[in-house]
């Protein structure tokens, strides 16, 4: 049940009616807020680095927990989706055939999303992680710095956002190539909220 195409020329496909129209207010107070960011950064560089800085640390500190157990909820939701019986439903239409054997996906998956990763920082992550221990890590000595800088960089690697990826892919491309909706992460929400999705 993968390896669907994103193509938009799908009989029934929302975006043969037509394309999708752009709001104004949201394009516009999304565009200024940006530019303000850009010009702030590029005007005064060190006061956004030194704010930036201290808002990363103190959110490590206080909610770095919390992204830890929602991570693990990730795995969870996922290896449960797997298992269940909503793991059996196609993303595609019903009868329609992958483009793509589960082989070839899965290859081409881990090639696009780890290959050019793990050979950039396969080595320096670890290796930065352990001359410059995490936010709220005081490793005793060289072999628990060792340790630590291993544990951080398999929680970037492994299970955990890949989790991520799946739970947030699979839920695009079901309402994309199965429900027939746009291709958007807003167009998921749409059961729950209806024509204010988009």
């Amino acid at each position: 049940s993968w390896g669907w195409p994103a193509t938009t020329g799908l009989p029934g496909h929302p975006h043969e009616a037509g394309s999708p129209v752009t709001d104004r207010v949201v394009f516009g107070v999304t565009a200024v807020l940006t530019l303000a960011f850009v010009v702030w950064g590029a005007v005064a560089t060190e006061t956004l680095e030194n704010l930036a800085g201290s808002l990363l640390s103190a959110l490590i500190h206080n909610g770095g927990w919390a992204f830890v157990l929602c991570a693990s909820g990730f795995v969870v939701f996922a290896l449960w989706l797997a298992i269940s019986r909503y793991g059996r439903i196609p993303l595609g239409g019903e009868g329609e055939e992958p483009d793509f054997r589960t082989v070839s996906w899965v290859a081409m998956m881990f090639s696009a999303g780890m290959g050019i990763g793990l050979m950039f920082y396969g080595v320096s992550e670890p290796l930065a992680h352990y001359i410059d221990p995490p936010p709220g890590t005081e490793p005793k000595d060289s072999a628990d710095a060792m340790q630590i800088a291993m544990a951080t960089t398999l929680f970037h690697w492994t299970l955990h956002p890949w989790a991520i990826y799946a739970v947030v892919g699979l839920a695009i491309a079901y309402s994309t190539f199965r429900r027939r909706r746009r291709q958007t992460i807003s167009a998921v929400f749409e059961p729950l909220l209806g024509e204010r999705h988009s």
